[in-house]
């Protein structure tokens, strides 16, 4: 396995993971501002 693949591979996956948890943030923060009102 080289290294580039492997290094892609991660930067492929920490992509994912940050708008998944981008998602959610904005997620949440909608249904905060719900309940709010």
């Amino acid at each position: 396995m080289h290294f580039s693949y492997f290094f892609s591979k991660n930067m492929a996956f920490l992509h994912i993971f940050l708008q998944k948890v981008n998602i959610f943030r904005i997620f949440t923060l909608k249904t905060f501002t719900k309940q709010e009102t």
